[in-house]
């Protein structure tokens, strides 16, 4: 049994699409993780504010602060969502920027005796039934 591996050579231009893909995924993150920190600072701050209304200091209705605290929470929770998009888009950059630096080998395919030059990726599984 053989396995015959055929690559080809990753041009400059695919280089530079990932680099652009690479800028393009760190410009995403940076704008989720600003998002994401707008929301976290907001909600806690709504949610802190809702807090102290509602305390025995600033009114004697208990219930004056309820809605500035849950709509806090809610805001504080919906950061998460952005915090994970930027992680993802972490990795895809790092994803990006590591399929830039592979080169891979030109390798020559012979059909009919005639040199084929691979633009492509290739597999080739054989096997072997003699002993």
């Amino acid at each position: 049994m053989s396995i015959q591996f055929a690559d080809a050579q990753v041009t400059d231009t695919t280089k530079a699409a990932n680099k652009e893909s690479y800028k393009f995924y760190l410009q995403k993150r940076k704008t989720n993780n600003i998002i994401g920190f707008v929301l976290l600072g907001a909600g806690i701050i709504m949610t802190v504010s809702g807090l102290a209304e509602s305390g025995p200091f600033f009114s004697d209705n208990p219930h004056r602060g309820e809605a500035l605290s849950i709509a806090g929470a809610v805001t504080t929770l919906s950061s998460i969502p952005f915090f994970i998009m930027a992680s993802k888009n972490k990795r895809k950059a790092k994803l990006a920027l590591k399929e830039a630096s592979i080169t891979l080998n030109n390798t020559n395919i012979g059909f009919n005796n005639k040199p084929y030059r691979s633009v492509y990726p290739g597999l080739s599984l054989s096997f072997n039934f003699n002993h």
